[in-house]
């Protein structure tokens, strides 16, 4: 505890505190279960900071450099986190509820069992960056690069994905019911029936990063020439492309209805599959 306290002195001013860092690069600092809430650390040195159980409600950490920080059972809701650095840092059972990460590097990130519900990440980095488990309802990650992340049991419900690199990721079980998809790139991604793509929002994606599949035409989508397997036998008689409902699509374009963009979707996944 004395270490600790020793270290919060170090945080009268994020000028102090790098200071203090550059000096002493040896030393980890030690703020576990701190009360850091609605303080301003912009551009702050948390590289390796044991930041486990801390209070970050509110703070603002833009440009930051988190890189192998332990965040794990933090309370990080509402925070501002923008274009900061947070390679390899762990962020497992923390709360990021309405947080703002825009522009920042999460890669190779542990973030498992989190909440990132209406979270705003636009234009982030989460190449190989394991979501197993977490909760990103109603969150926004366009043209954010997903590449080889895991998603297994992650929930994207109505999340906006327009634009993103999911590329090689592992969807195992994930829920992408009511997401927008438009112009994601799911080369090599790996789905099977446990996956969730019921109610997508898709105008277009790439089933390679230059194999753009344009959805906007649903009826060049038939039983005939995607579902059946160049052999002619049918791969999945459960989808019925012509057996739409009449559901409102608000905000996209292409499509008349939900089910409509979810037949379309899925049969294209398959056609772009077929080998």
């Amino acid at each position: 505890m004395t270490t600790q306290i020793q270290h919060l002195k170090m945080l009268t001013s994020v000028q102090k505190w790098n200071l203090w860092r550059k000096a002493n690069p040896d030393i980890v600092p030690e703020l576990r279960a701190v009360d850091l809430s609605h303080r301003n650390l912009d551009g702050i040195n948390f590289k390796g900071v044991n930041l486990r159980e801390a209070n970050l409600t509110g703070a603002s950490l833009n440009n930051a450099d988190c890189t192998g920080a332990n965040f794990h059972r933090a309370n990080l809701s509402k925070i501002t986190m923008k274009d900061a650095e947070a390679h390899k840092a762990s962020f497992n059972d923390t709360n990021f509820y309405q947080a703002v990460l825009n522009g920042s590097d999460l890669s190779q990130v542990s973030i498992r069992n989190c909440n990132l519900v209406e979270a705003k990440m636009v234009g982030c980095y989460f190449i190989k960056t394991d979501f197993t488990d977490s909760r990103l309802n109603e969150a926004d990650l366009s043209n954010s690069y997903l590449t080889e992340a895991i998603l297994v049991s992650t929930k994207l419900i109505d999340a906006n994905l327009s634009q993103v690199d999911l590329s090689g990721v592992n969807a195992t079980s994930a829920q992408f019911t009511g997401a927008n998809l438009t112009g994601a790139n799911i080369e090599d991604w790996i789905i099977d029936e446990t996956t969730h793509i019921d109610r997508v929002f898709c105008d277009y994606f790439y089933a390679k990063v230059h194999e753009k599949v344009d959805l906007s035409d649903c009826n060049s989508y038939t039983l005939n020439d995607v579902v059946n397997s160049p052999d002619g036998s049918n791969m999945d008689g459960n989808i019925v492309p012509n057996s739409f409902v009449n559901s409102s699509l608000p905000g996209v374009n292409g499509f008349n209805n939900i089910r409509q963009t979810q037949n379309c979707f899925e049969l294209a996944i398959k056609k772009s599959q077929q080998v």
